[in-house]
């Protein structure tokens, strides 16, 4: 899969309601129970129908430890719709409520699963990060040998 030459964003739920692309968009929406109420889905929703936007949404709370909802059926559903959704796309654009813990670990996995921008270290950038998504991910990559994790 060719993934490289593409722009990561990351953002909250008030900006990705606003986002408008200008090129081919491939968005993973994070939202749950807690912070998100129907009509903030709705209003994703509204703003995502665009000829522009390809998006899936996943469900899990912001949580670590035994309280995490982030499982290994979910991650590797998450990878498996990037893999057959996002490889025609130029911006890749991950959110959910704040835009400060499940969405830049989402994003930095997936840069470094699939080697996208090999510059960026989002982990960094993001320091507040969920370690857990972002486990999850990873050891979901190796052990199914997804990006370049598929030559070990």
């Amino acid at each position: 899969m060719q993934v490289q030459n593409k722009e990561i964003i990351i953002s909250g739920m008030d900006e990705a309601k606003v986002y408008k692309p200008k090129k081919p968009t491939y968005i993973i929406s994070i939202v749950d129970d807690w912070y998100f109420e129907k009509k903030d889905i709705e209003e994703l929703d509204k703003n995502f129908k665009n000829d522009l936007i390809v998006f899936d949404r996943y469900k899990f709370e912001d949580a670590t430890g035994p309280y995490s909802e982030f499982t290994k059926d979910i991650a590797k559903n998450l990878i498996d719709n990037f893999v057959a959704r996002a490889a025609d796309k130029k911006i890749l654009y991950f959110h959910c409520f704040m835009g400060m813990s499940r969405s830049p670990a989402t994003a930095a996995a997936i840069n470094e699963i699939f080697e996208i921008d090999v510059s960026r270290d989002i982990k960094k950038e993001y320091y507040l990060y969920n370690t857990d998504v972002y486990d999850v991910l990873i050891d979901v990559a190796k052990t199914n040998k997804y990006g370049r994790f598929s030559f070990i």
